[in-house]
């Protein structure tokens, strides 16, 4: 089986629940990698929450206390819970939180909906960053 590109997911066709698109360029615009890890995991964690509020769903968040340079982010269906450690990534959060709101959706459809997301709401982020491989990764 071929591994798709970040690339290959780009799709400006692609339409987002009301107030999605919204919520992620007013994340983008408090400047989420700025800060210490407190202060960005916390604008992370107020993210989410609009996220939730706007999608309607309920999902609680935790910061993991592992210190890694990985980005480790996780959905947790059976308590409903999203995990994250380490550095943060916008895509990666994304991409889980794609399970939140569309639970049965596949990782092709979950690669689609955090790729344009991220595309829409950090644009200038999102032209620098290299999408040769199978993730998104930052430049």
């Amino acid at each position: 089986m071929t591994t798709r590109t970040a690339a290959s997911y780009v799709n400006d066709s692609v339409r987002f629940t009301d107030g999605i698109e919204e919520a992620v360029r007013q994340y983008a615009g408090q400047r989420p990698w700025q800060g210490t890890r407190e202060e960005r995991f916390d604008k992370l964690a107020e993210f989410h929450a609009k996220l939730c509020e706007v999608c309607e769903v309920t999902c609680q968040f935790e910061v993991v206390g592992i210190e890694t340079y990985a980005a480790m982010c996780g959905y947790f269906q059976h308590d409903t819970t999203m995990r994250v450690a380490g550095r943060l990534s916008v895509v990666n959060y994304l991409y889980h939180f794609a399970a939140v709101i569309y639970p049965e959706v596949t990782e092709d459809m979950r690669m689609t909906f955090c790729v344009n997301l991220y595309k829409r709401g950090f644009p200038r982020s999102f032209s620098r960053a290299d999408l040769t491989g199978r993730y998104v990764v930052a430049r």
